[in-house]
């Protein structure tokens, strides 16, 4: 028993002798690193490289924290809805709206193999909420949901030429007319068999029947 005494207290002398050695090594190599701060800033710039350091692990735990929060309100926008394509320009929260921005080019820099914030735990999530990763795909159903909109309030798809309400969305209408067009006679076109269904899904007209409510207008200013 004596003998394993003295063998367990050896082992323990041994592991805090090189601990000791670790910890010294790295206070040596924190001391190293303030002296090549100092030496290569100068007096106005002492303690670059500790005050860099605190800075960057503080920033760490902010960005996590921050990347929570506005991923919490993410899963609250897509509850009330039902999709996660904030627009560019949320009125209610443009911090939130650039954020969904940025991570679809952090996404972008993750996939190339690229340093950024975004990490495979956080693809996952979003993916969980559909999140669309493409900028062009996540534009397209920006118009489409205010495009939604407008037929909640006007009760039809016919978005004016001249609208001075959103006269992004009028653009994108006319454009989704020209891009059937193409789509209808084979040719290169950005509508898909999924866009299609989707505009067909709210009853939007292709071919909007313009002379019909010319004569409709004029028969009413007439009376």
């Amino acid at each position: 028993m004596k003998g394993d005494a003295k063998c367990h207290s050896s082992a323990g002398n041994m592991c805090n002798n090189e601990t000791n050695i670790i910890l010294r090594k790295m206070c040596n190599d924190a001391v190293k690193s303030y002296q090549r701060s100092m030496t290569f800033s100068g007096n106005k710039l002492s303690h670059v490289l500790f005050e860099n350091d605190v800075k960057q692990a503080t920033g760490n735990v902010r960005g996590r924290a921050e990347w929570r929060n506005n991923f919490q309100k993410l899963v609250l926008f897509r509850q009330k809805h039902k999709h996660c394509n904030i627009p560019k320009r949320y009125k209610p929260d443009p911090p939130f709206a650039r954020w969904a921005q940025r991570q679809r080019y952090h996404y972008h820099m993750f996939v190339a193999g690229k340093p950024c914030p975004m990490t495979q735990e956080r693809v996952e999530m979003l993916d969980d909420l559909d999140f669309i990763w493409q900028v062009k795909e996540a534009t397209w159903l920006e118009r489409f949901n205010e495009l939604v909109l407008y037929k909640k309030d006007y009760g039809n798809c016919d978005v004016p030429t001249t609208y001075d309400a959103n006269q992004t969305l009028a653009t994108w209408v006319r454009f989704q007319r020209r891009q059937y067009r193409l789509y209808m006679q084979g040719k290169p076109s950005y509508l898909t068999e999924t866009r299609i269904a989707k505009m067909e899904m709210i009853q939007f007209e292709w071919k909007p029947k313009k002379k019909a409510r010319s004569v409709a207008i004029y028969l009413n200013e007439t009376e």
